[in-house]
């Protein structure tokens, strides 16, 4: 009984200290772990990074990125990086958004045998 409590505690501040690594990300698809994205300064024509979490226990064994602009229905002209620091928490190297306007970086985890998108949008002025 303690044990259980303990790791329902457990969770619940895991979960609490989740929601702290910046602003939701959501999934179209049902049954989608909680995840967050932080994003500081998005220069034009200039590389910047970007930080995505994974909340929970969740074994993420994969995760792709990319970003384009709907209106335009392109993409950036180079492949970012993807950094694992461990407990569900990715760094991103090497975005670069070429013109401004509205773009949408995805965000693919790969989860056992499924795969989960996520889509944040940025505006660029």
């Amino acid at each position: 009984m303690i044990l259980a409590a303990i790791v329902s505690l457990a969770s619940s501040v895991s979960a609490d200290a989740c929601s702290g690594y910046g602003e939701p990300v959501v999934s179209e698809l049902q049954g989608a772990p909680d995840a967050y994205v932080i994003v500081n300064d998005v220069p034009l024509s200039q590389p910047f990074s970007l930080r995505f979490t994974v909340c929970g226990e969740v074994p993420v064994t994969g995760i792709q990125v990319d970003a384009m602009m709907p209106a335009h229905q392109h993409g950036m002209n180079y492949d970012p990086s993807v950094t694992d620091l461990g407990l569900g928490v990715f760094d991103v190297h090497g975005m670069l958004f070429h013109m401004p306007g509205i773009w949408e970086v995805r965000f693919d985890i790969t989860v056992g045998d499924l795969t989960f998108p996520y889509i944040h949008r940025i505006t660029l002025r």
